[in-house]
């Protein structure tokens, strides 16, 4: 994955695009994945929420939507306690 960011490397410089690569971390999970069960459901009440607010024009929040935070978290604690 390929992250591109503009940072400014020296006072003479405006700004100068950076590549950036992640590697695949569920390339090499170690552990079962598996997602909370609650998941689908939190993610559309969720999406719901973030889109009333109009913070991003469209392309920002497709954007935005597609990074799926919520399944990270959802990994990260599969069973609610």
């Amino acid at each position: 994955m390929f992250l591109g960011s503009s940072i400014p490397h020296r006072k003479t410089d405006t700004m100068a695009a950076v590549k950036v690569k992640l590697p695949d971390f569920l390339d090499t999970w170690p552990w079962q994945r598996e997602l909370n069960p609650h998941y689908e459901e939190a993610k559309r009440e969720a999406n719901e929420w973030a889109h009333s607010f109009g913070f991003f024009d469209a392309k920002s929040q497709d954007a935005f939507d597609r990074c799926e935070f919520g399944e990270c978290r959802s990994v990260q604690s599969p069973m609610p306690r």
